[in-house]
């Protein structure tokens, strides 16, 4: 038989609908094995091996990725039909998308322009095909409102366009260019920082106050001092803007000159209510992070329509700083109703009516807080000797509504496959597709099916996404649970501790790598890694060891061990280390030292370290409880929490 004969025939079989469906169904081990083996005959070019185990594989979701992987690398070959086909069978499936995209590149390689119309997708979001897609309907002579608009869109853009815009474009110079549709996207480039754009837009103005404008613009990114010092333009919207633009960008370089100038400037041009609270809390976000003298005082000047949460978390700590309990009551007051509602809130304005000397009020606040499974729940718990609750809820899966959820989201039903047979990559993009056309209780059905799985990290962000927070077993598992406890209990480290540090770092995820380079369940850097390798006598053949399970866990729990020796025994600092590294966590000892334990916390400079810590010690206390319910522990131990010690610490005491 010729190829291009064996070809066709296979094409005629190839059709995604379940032509193999009469056939009687094997056993699911049976259909991952014909999986796995007709993957193998087409990987050694063995079409007809490929066809027999294919044709065996019944209703199998996975027939699907043997479709694809046999489909695209042949589209030179294979024709329309087969290709429409599989993108009917499969119109969410992440490798619909996938294969159309390469088939519309080979079509407009090809310019097959009715061919490419036909068969675009707007799914694909892709500005390179959708600029051939409206350029080949302006050819075609399309000439809708619709198009029309696509076109403008794909201009009103201030990044640079890929070269299929071009022709788009060109009708855009044609048929409706004009001053305006130039400034519009002049100013995107200026607010993307694409001069160059924005510079050869600008030749193109025949408005000399739109050219003064740009010219004025350049000038402000290139000088802002000496261009604000020395305006002249009279007021209109484009200047305005122009102007607003400079003193960010002054104020981030030099924030004294920036206000001198604001406070010039701002009655001489109509600038909103908007803008010059913006402006305002920009400059005195400028001075706070620049560490001026007066960054305190200029905190207690902002409005409530000034605040955001960047500056109110500021304006705490400063006022912890300054142990102004007073200014933070009055604030948290200012704010609004659901910020003032959130825990961190809640507790800090207990402890400031505490420390003020209105401990019966504070008691109330503390005793409703501590209702809450949070960071500041357990504070508060603490405060007024509660036990900590945690509201665990243990979802119900029937089996029933599991075959409906695959009928009705057979992306889940691959992804399952995939992770089943270790392809975890394909398993996620499988995964995360279908988390588009979820509902909130599908989403909760899911995330249980992947704790089912032991897909550990799908289930805690499947669970987030559809904020569902109350099943305790899906979002904080025992994942690891033997390996663990041998690293744990080898380097005398607390397990629920080295459970939350390893909850908070990879969502049990084995495999996973951090941009920075970190590796595996508890995030090693190489060097760490090899670093504690040597000290406990490990022998590591190369750094992909790292990621090897319970040699992750044994380097990861001796690099606990490491933090918490250092900062002797104190498991906040030591937390604090594990994100940041120990000698930002040591000048953060010195800086706040004999502070409160919480208020060292909440005085973290960095938000990620500060949220880090919380997390961490939070979910210690969780594990705590799960480790009590299998009887591994005794009890559940106090938040984590540690203060550190100086010399000559005096305590805090109430204000009256």
């Amino acid at each position: 038989m010729n190829s291009l004969k064996k070809l066709t025939i296979l094409c005629l079989f190839f059709l995604p609908y379940p032509l193999s469906a009469q056939l009687q169904n094997p056993s699911l081990e049976a259909q991952r094995q014909l999986f796995l083996t007709a993957q193998n005959a087409l990987e050694n070019q063995d079409i007809e091996g490929f066809q027999a185990s294919l044709q065996k594989l019944g209703d199998y979701p996975l027939s699907y990725y043997l479709h694809y992987q046999y489909l695209a690398p042949r589209l030179h070959m294979v024709g329309t039909q087969p290709l429409k086909d599989f993108f009917r069978a499969y119109p969410n499936a992440p490798l619909s998308n996938s294969l159309r995209y390469d088939w519309l590149k080979h079509l407009a390689r090809e310019a097959r322009w009715e061919q490419f119309i036909s068969d675009y997708s707007p799914q694909l979001k892709n500005p390179d095909l959708h600029c051939h897609y409206v350029a080949a309907r302006l050819q075609r002579g399309d000439n809708d409102k619709t198009l029309q608009e696509e076109a403008r869109q794909l201009w009103l853009n201030g990044r640079s366009q890929p070269k299929a815009c071009d022709a788009v474009f060109d009708y855009l110079y044609s048929q409706q260019m004009n001053d305006d549709l130039l400034w519009q996207r002049l100013r995107l480039a200026m607010l993307e920082k694409n001069f160059p754009l924005a510079k050869f837009l600008g030749k193109k103005l025949s408005d000399t106050g739109l050219q003064r404008h740009l010219a004025l613009w350049l000038q402000m990114v290139s000088n802002p001092l000496s261009t604000l010092e020395n305006l002249t333009e009279s007021d209109s919207q484009n200047v305005r803007e122009i102007l607003l633009q400079g003193l960010h960008r002054l104020a981030r370089k030099d924030v004294s000159n920036a206000q001198r100038l604001w406070q010039n400037l701002k009655d001489k041009y109509a600038f909103s209510a908007d803008e010059r609270d913006a402006m305002q809390r920009e400059l005195v976000l400028r001075v706070v992070l620049s560490e001026q003298p007066t960054a305190w005082q200029q905190l207690k000047t902002l409005t409530s329509q000034q605040f955001d949460p960047s500056l109110q978390q500021l304006f705490l700590q400063y006022a912890l700083q300054a142990q102004d309990w007073k200014a933070i009551v009055d604030v948290i007051q200012r704010f609004s109703q659901d910020t003032q509602d959130q825990p961190q809130w809640r507790y800090w304005e207990a402890r400031a009516l505490e420390l003020g000397g209105k401990a019966s009020i504070a008691k109330d606040l503390y005793k409703d807080l501590a209702k809450e499974r949070d960071f500041y729940g357990f504070l508060a718990a603490n405060k007024v000797n509660l036990p900590y609750v945690f509201n665990h809820q243990k979802t119900p899966l029937p089996d029933t509504d599991v075959q409906e959820l695959y009928k009705k989201h057979p992306g889940l039903a691959r992804a399952q496959e995939f992770f089943a047979l270790g392809m975890v990559l394909e398993a996620q993009r499988e995964w995360q597709a279908e988390m588009a056309y979820l509902n909130q209780a599908e989403m909760i059905q899911a995330a249980a099916l992947a704790r089912q799985w032991n897909w550990y990290d799908r289930a805690i962000f499947t669970a987030a996404k559809a904020e569902y927070y109350d099943d305790l077993d899906m979002r904080f598992p025992l994942a690891f649970l033997e390996q663990l406890s041998v690293g744990a209990s080898e380097q005398g480290v607390d397990l629920a501790w080295a459970y939350g540090i390893m909850r908070q770092e990879s969502a049990f995820r084995a495999d996973i790598s951090s941009p920075a380079g970190a590796m595996g369940l508890m995030q090693l850097m190489p060097a760490t890694g090899r670093a504690m390798a040597d000290s406990i006598g490990l022998s590591l053949e190369n750094t992909q060891d790292i990621y090897q399970v319970e040699t992750n866990i044994r380097l990861g729990t001796t690099y606990l061990r490491h933090m918490l020796d250092r900062f002797n025994g104190n498991y906040t600092l030591a937390t604090a280390a594990y994100n940041a590294g120990p000698g930002r966590a040591a000048q953060w000892a010195d800086r706040y030292a004999c502070l409160p334990a919480d208020i060292w916390a909440e005085l973290i400079p960095f938000r990620e370290t500060r949220t880090y810590v919380q997390r961490v010690l939070t979910y210690a206390v969780i594990f705590d409880a799960r480790l009590q319910e299998r009887g591994l522990v005794e009890k559940i131990r106090p938040l984590r929490l540690q203060a550190v010690s100086g010399e000559n610490c005096v305590p805090l005491t109430a204000q009256n």
